[in-house]
């Protein structure tokens, strides 16, 4: 062992010990710490040579190292002491020549940020940080300039604007004047025509009357075109009358205390005449609950649900219209809903629908004719009653109507739950009404010849001339009556116009030829006014419609032939219910039905149309007088289609009329 040292013989020792414990160990070196000494020692091998091994051990004291760096530290401390105050107090002025500005430049960045420009930065460095205030300041005034011309252009912007909306408002305000100006100009245009068309008929016609040359039945068909032009004038004035109210104001509404069914009953009789005309049907659905009455303005109401239903029947050419009338008692309000069969609308004609002298379809106007004021006026009483319409509809699939109305309650809060109830307030309406109605009987010391060919009419007058206590005979046509005259004394003639063998107008003249000067009341279906002007100059005194109204007939008798005072009706039968004879003639009218068609098929397959014309004839007033209004307003149509020569017509109606015929067959009278 080679050592660096001169040590004593323990430390020598314990070198001796490292050395032979490397050799023995792999031969790498490693740092040692004897334990007799402070000494640090780190051996390794220098010669390998002949089994001759020399280990160089390096040493060192440790307590030599320490007093040497403790020399070190005391003479380095105080200068790494200065350097470290030195450089704390140089990075502060460092920090503080860049944290000064930076601060500044953020808080100019935080006014710029909130729109302030007006604030300078004030940065005297020549460094790139007063580079960077100094383009900061730039950029601040740039934005400072670019904000005030965005404003100034903003403004130019503004008023170019404001110059530009005018002139819009100028342009729309002129074009809706227009539009107006067009539409009501289509509206003029609209009701002179359909004034000009039903004026033009009624002049023409007209003129026929005043021709002297002109057959009886040619005159027929023109007194019954004057009084359908003349209707339908009416109809137009008024609603012309009421879109005068409404844009000026002045239609007042009377709300009162109404019934629902019998408000519903009147709108529904009414239109189911208008769809027979189409061959549509017209159907009337209550859904329960719905109250008895209920308070609202009753003839406005009338007008809305008129106006919508005859909407749907005019635009239905098959099918059916549906009348739904619904009670939503959570929002307190009626919902009416009025759907049809017909074309629908599409999105954009129904933009236009309750839009003042328009329609759905420009050419609706000249294929269904109207003035396009219907659903205008509809939707505006409406919303003056408090309530809206709402309209769904799709080309080809029909339209449906939806009215919402509120509801508010009557005195009477009781309401209608089930169809039976409905059916027994309907019967018990009618016994009451009847019951209100008091009907004069007069009491006649007479008697009376009645010459008619329709048995079921000789039927009816006999019943209620029976009641008066004067005498009655019955004959079949005019040549029975004219001789009945000549050898029997009469008081009053009741005579029907149209009869075979000798017509009521012959049959009259020569009554009043052979002497006869007593009354003579005319009964017949045909109340135009050439009618009755023949009547009168025939010699009869007067003319009296059918069907028969009793209240008046009853007054028509004790007009000429009353001598004695009038009782009640319920004093001349006794204890005898008033209403069981006329029940009794009701079902005998019904049992002939099934007779009369018979004969109107045999008619018809021989299209023998002068006799279904004058079998409709006597339907068309003995079906009125029994009660039977629907099938007396069929044999109307039939009769006047007959007249015009619509055979394809006749057919449709007539079988119309078998049904309504087969179905009576089947009900009571209430159901009726």
């Amino acid at each position: 062992m080679l050592s660096t040292f001169d040590n004593n013989p323990v430390v020598d020792l314990e070198l001796q010990n490292i050395a032979s414990t490397f050799l023995l160990e792999p031969r790498l070196a490693n740092m040692h710490i004897t334990q007799t000494d402070d000494l640090v020692v780190m051996p390794f091998e220098l010669i390998t040579q002949n089994h001759l091994q020399f280990v160089v051990v390096l040493q060192d004291s440790i307590s030599a190292w320490l007093q040497t760096r403790n020399l070190f530290m005391l003479e380095l401390l105080p200068f790494f002491i200065v350097g470290i105050l030195l450089a704390l107090l140089g990075s502060f002025f460092i920090a503080r020549s860049i944290t000064r500005p930076v601060g500044r430049l953020l808080k100019a960045a935080k006014l710029v940020a909130s729109g302030s420009y007006a604030e300078h930065i004030k940065v005297s460095e020549k460094s790139e940080l007063g580079e960077l205030a100094r383009e900061f300041t730039n950029m601040q005034t740039a934005v400072m300039e670019r904000e005030q011309k965005i404003k100034d252009q903003a403004e130019e912007i503004r008023q170019t604007n404001k110059i530009k909306y005018q002139v819009e408002l100028a342009q729309k305000e002129q074009q809706l004047a227009a539009s107006a100006t067009e539409a009501k100009s289509r509206f003029l245009a609209n009701v002179s025509h359909e004034i000009r068309t039903p004026l033009n008929s009624i002049i023409g016609y007209s003129e026929i009357l005043s021709d002297a040359t002109v057959s009886q039945e040619d005159k027929l068909k023109a007194t019954s075109a004057i009084n359908n032009g003349g209707q339908y004038l009416l109809n137009i004035v008024n609603d012309v009358l009421d879109l005068a109210k409404i844009e000026a104001g002045k239609i007042q509404l009377t709300k009162i205390d109404i019934g629902l069914l019998d408000l519903l009953h009147e709108v529904s009789a009414y239109m189911q005449g208008f769809a027979l005309e189409k061959h549509l049907k017209f159907n009337l659905t209550l859904h329960y609950p719905l109250p008895y009455e209920f308070n609202t303005d009753a003839t406005r109401l009338k007008q809305i649900l008129l106006n919508l239903c005859n909407n749907g029947i005019k635009f239905t050419e098959q099918g059916s219209v549906d009348l739904h009338v619904h009670l939503d008692t959570l929002r307190r309000r009626f919902i009416f809903v009025i759907s049809d069969t017909g074309s629908g609308m599409s999105d954009e004609q129904q933009l236009r629908l309750f839009t003042a002298f328009t329609q759905g379809n420009q050419s609706s106007s000249r294929k269904y004719g109207g003035t396009g004021l219907g659903l205008y006026i509809s939707k505006q009483l409406t919303e003056m009653l408090g309530g809206h319409i709402k309209v769904t509809s799709q080309e080809g699939e029909g339209s449906q109507f939806a009215v919402y109305m509120p509801w508010v309650e009557a005195s009477n809060k009781k309401m209608l739950t089930s169809k039976q109830e409905t059916q027994q307030y309907i019967k018990q309406k009618h016994i009451q009404q009847k019951s209100q109605s008091e009907l004069n009987v007069p009491q006649l010391r007479a008697h009376i010849l009645c010459a008619d060919d329709n048995d079921d009419n000789r039927q009816l007058v006999a019943y209620l001339i029976h009641k008066t206590g004067a005498k009655l005979t019955l004959v079949n046509d005019g040549v029975e009556a004219v001789t009945a005259t000549q050898v029997t004394h009469f008081d009053l003639i009741l005579m029907d116009m149209q009869m075979p063998e000798m017509d009521g107008i012959h049959a009259t003249e020569a009554i009043v030829k052979n002497g006869f000067n007593g009354p003579i009341i005319m009964l017949t279906a045909n109340v135009d006014s050439t009618s009755k002007k023949q009547i009168m100059q025939a010699g009869a005194k007067e003319h009296f419609s059918k069907p028969i109204h009793t209240e008046s007939f009853y007054q028509m008798l004790d007009k000429y032939l009353g001598e004695t005072s009038s009782l009640s009706e319920n004093d001349i039968l006794g204890t005898e219910p008033v209403s069981s004879e006329f029940e009794q003639l009701i079902e005998n009218y019904r049992a002939s039905f099934a007779n009369k068609l018979a004969i109107i098929d045999v008619a018809l397959k021989n299209e023998n149309w002068p006799e279904i014309k004058a079998l409709m004839h006597n339907l068309k007033g003995s079906a009125g007088s029994y009660g039977f209004q629907v099938l007396s307003d069929l044999a109307k149509l039939v009769e006047e289609h007959i007249e015009l020569e619509n055979y394809l017509e006749v057919e449709k109606y007539l079988r119309d009329l078998r049904l309504c015929m087969e179905q009576l067959q089947q009900v009571t009278e209430y159901d009726e």
